[in-house]
């Protein structure tokens, strides 16, 4: 029981002493982590925004039936 308190003493000891480099780390992961969420977020609104766009994209397309065939054109 003992061989774990000890540890855990000690580091709450050394953020007590050390207070700016435990604030400035846990800044930095705060900022990291907000950081790769507004990342995932844009993602998924992207994805989302193509496909609905993907969904409405309509192609229509017209034939001519007295269109010559492609053997008789000519090509330079």
């Amino acid at each position: 029981m003992f061989v774990m308190i000890r540890p855990i003493r000690e580091g709450i000891r050394g953020v007590g002493r050390h207070w700016a480099m435990s604030l400035s780390s846990a800044i930095a992961v705060t900022v990291t982590l907000m950081i790769i969420s507004l990342f995932l977020v844009l993602s998924y609104h992207l994805e989302q925004f193509t496909r609905s766009v993907e969904s409405s994209v309509e192609i229509s397309v017209m034939v001519s039936y007295d269109a010559e065939s492609s053997s008789s054109l000519k090509t330079d």
